[in-house]
């Protein structure tokens, strides 16, 4: 295979529909008709305790997001979705089994399992969570990607990005193209 090869598989990042597009190419993609409703929105905040960032509440009401064999929205309730709150009862069971498992618990290993515990699952990626990876809402209302399976074991990167969008393209590009 040609570089020209590589670069035409290579998912676009530059539009959340863009993604789509390429994604419905490579695996069963399931959307809404229409975005989700406000009331939806207005519950997912009340969920979480917190603010929405704004480019979730947009990502949400443009897209409703989506369902595949290899993402799955935790934001939205349906048939194939789980709840966040089921999303992170399986990270916090998870956290504290591996946890106890450990004969000694390095620092390294409790503060990604803290940050994990206190962030917010909202994108699975790949095997469903604990096994696989989740695009995060943490504490300051940037988006994070994290193993969870590999929290003991390595650092979790600093970087974040204020915006949806670019952090769900950047993460579906990554998985997709790695």
């Amino acid at each position: 295979m040609t570089d020209e090869d590589d670069d035409d598989e290579a998912m676009p990042r530059a539009s959340v529909e863009a993604a789509l597009a390429w994604l419905t190419t490579r695996a069963l993609l399931r959307r809404a008709p229409r975005g989700a409703l406000p009331g939806a929105i207005l519950a997912l905040r009340h969920r979480l305790g917190r603010e929405l960032p704004v480019s979730l509440v947009k990502c949400l009401e443009e897209h409703h997001w989506l369902a595949t064999n290899s993402v799955t929205t935790l934001a939205v309730e349906g048939n194939e979705c789980r709840t966040i709150e089921a999303a992170r009862r399986a990270v916090a069971e998870y956290v504290e089994t591996t946890w106890r498992s450990l004969p000694q618990v390095d620092a390294t290993a409790r503060a990604n399992g803290e940050a994990l515990l206190a962030w917010i699952p909202l994108v699975e990626i790949g095997n469903p969570l604990p096994f696989g990876s989740a695009l995060f809402l943490d504490e300051a209302g940037s988006f994070r990607w994290a193993a969870v399976r590999e929290f003991p074991f390595c650092r979790f990167a600093a970087d974040s990005t204020p915006s949806f969008t670019t952090a769900l393209l950047t993460t579906l590009a990554e998985w997709h193209d790695g």
